[in-house]
């Protein structure tokens, strides 16, 4: 191929190349974010929930998950009813196979038009470095379910937190409980800053 050649294939390929960027860009302009969602005057049940294995070593991680959350969401929906994380860890003594129920009917039973369900698929605290050294790791997905309309209205990954996040140049004196406690409620702020992008008063 001859340098002429050379360059006017390279000329078309940047302008094919900006011309994508210029379609991408004008298809974000066309198409808005998805509109924001009322809670209205919707009670709001959180019902974390994570697998046997799980439970065995942290048996309260789903309630103090729920309250962490709840007091989160609070400072935010001042005016919005949560169902008490202790309601939801009595319903479920008292409902053996929850697991296997719609959480539009769980929301049903709580008593709430709005169901936030978080499901705990890893969670973990191990030594790191030093015998007082403990790094915690929870991994949770979150959905959010329309009581009324028995429809799923809001999905969220996997949301990853590792406390703490940086191992490298110090070294934290805290215990096994201590770590637990710090990611859930870093989980509980993370989660509430997304919620709210979604959710309007």
């Amino acid at each position: 191929m001859t340098k002429r050649l050379m360059l006017a294939a390279a000329a078309l390929a940047l302008a094919g190349s900006a011309g994508c960027e210029a379609l991408s860009a004008l298809s974000d302009a066309i198409d808005p974010p998805p509109p924001k969602l009322k809670i209205g005057k919707r009670a709001v049940a959180v019902l974390p929930f994570t697998g046997f294995r799980v439970l065995r070593k942290h048996p309260d991680i789903e309630r103090e998950l729920g309250e962490a959350i709840i007091t989160e969401l609070k400072a935010v929906y001042p005016e919005t009813a949560f169902i008490a994380a202790e309601d939801v860890a009595e319903w479920k003594k008292k409902t053996p196979n929850w697991q296997g129920i719609p959480a539009p009917s769980i929301g049903k039973d709580l008593g709430a038009g709005l169901m936030v369900e978080v499901n705990v698929v890893e969670f973990h605290t191990r030594p790191r470095a030093d015998s007082v050294f403990v790094q915690a790791v929870l991994v949770a997905e979150v959905l959010a379910s329309d009581v009324e309309r028995q429809a799923i209205i809001w999905r969220l990954g996997r949301v990853r937190i590792t406390w703490p996040a940086d191992t490298t140049h110090t070294i934290y004196d805290t215990t096994e409980d201590a770590a637990k406690a710090k990611a859930i409620a870093r989980f509980a702020e993370r989660f509430t800053m997304t919620f709210a992008r979604r959710f309007e008063k």
